[in-house]
């Protein structure tokens, strides 16, 4: 019995040395995780959409505005568009011409946005018809960095065909 204890405890330095290895391994693994996560939510994201402003200086408009928008809790920088397919907006001048698509945007604080005005959502009486553009799709690729100068791209799809049904109210 007494050579079995000693015989163990010539492994426990052997058994100390291997558990805290593994131990150190797991804690390793552990701190790329986290950091990895920290990375993911403390970065900008640029989102692109439309907004509806129904009332403007207390009476209804119905304007619609296309938005950039810093969603992200860090500024994005150097923002850029990559159109795949355009829409046109106004009297032949498509998305992509407008200076906010066209322009790269240089900086975008978080909840920071730009907005340009699309168009107005008009009366059923009205001669122009919107039913065209209510069909179309725009969309593309954003690019933007952070102030690491890593590079984020994410893919933006724009459909107004929820906004067929509003119509202008005075």
């Amino acid at each position: 019995m007494y050579l079995f204890l000693s015989n163990l405890a010539s492994f426990a330095p052997l058994f100390l040395v291997i558990v805290t290895l593994f131990l150190v391994i797991v804690t390793f693994l552990y701190f790329l995780q986290t950091k990895k996560l920290v990375d993911e939510q403390y970065r900008p994201r640029v989102a692109v959409s439309y907004e509806l402003l129904r009332k403007y200086k207390g009476k209804s408009r119905n304007f619609v505005y296309f938005v950039v928008r810093n969603i992200g809790l860090t500024s994005a920088f150097n923002i850029r568009f990559d159109i795949e397919s355009d829409l046109m907006y106004s009297k032949g001048i498509s998305i992509s011409q407008i200076p906010l698509v066209k322009d790269t945007i240089p900086y975008l604080a978080p909840n920071e946005d730009r907005k340009w005005y699309l168009f107005r959502i008009e009366s059923e009486n009205e001669k122009i018809s919107y039913e065209k553009r209510y069909k179309e799709t725009f969309c593309g690729t954003l690019t933007y960095y952070d102030s690491l100068e890593k590079e984020y791209k994410g893919k933006f799809i724009i459909k107004f065909t929820h906004l067929k049904g509003y119509i202008y109210e005075d």
